[in-house]
């Protein structure tokens, strides 16, 4: 099995974390997974280690601004997912597209606190 992650809303904060903490102490193959692709912006490559398993893949969209970044998941992450993945992986991100199966997760938990909910 392949995976891609999708990390272009990840900019900065705890989302970066998870996923440079993840991939630092992934045994994918012990999972059966053969191959890890990372998309991402330079500054978050630069904290993810270099591993045998992982492709990890700058995009130049994710350095701009949002918009960009959207139009990069609608036009762009169907297709390169189809090319390399079994599965997406999308922390953070809006499940756009048509590629499937998708697994996104918020890295957000504020809006499930009832206190900040009723705010």
């Amino acid at each position: 099995m392949n995976v891609g992650i999708d990390a272009s809303n990840l900019r900065s904060g705890g989302g970066v974390t998870y996923v440079v903490e993840l991939l630092a102490h992934a045994d994918p193959a012990r999972h059966g997974i053969r191959k890890v692709t990372l998309w991402a912006s330079s500054a978050m490559l630069a904290r993810t280690a270099v591993r045998p398993w992982l492709e990890r893949v700058h995009v130049p969209a994710f350095e701009g601004t949002l918009p960009r970044r959207i139009a990069w998941q609608i036009f762009e992450r169907s297709r390169l997912a189809r090319e390399s993945c079994d599965v997406l992986f999308a922390p953070g991100a809006t499940p756009v597209g048509s590629f499937r199966p998708q697994v996104s997760m918020s890295t957000n938990m504020l809006p499930f606190a009832p206190e900040e909910g009723a705010r």
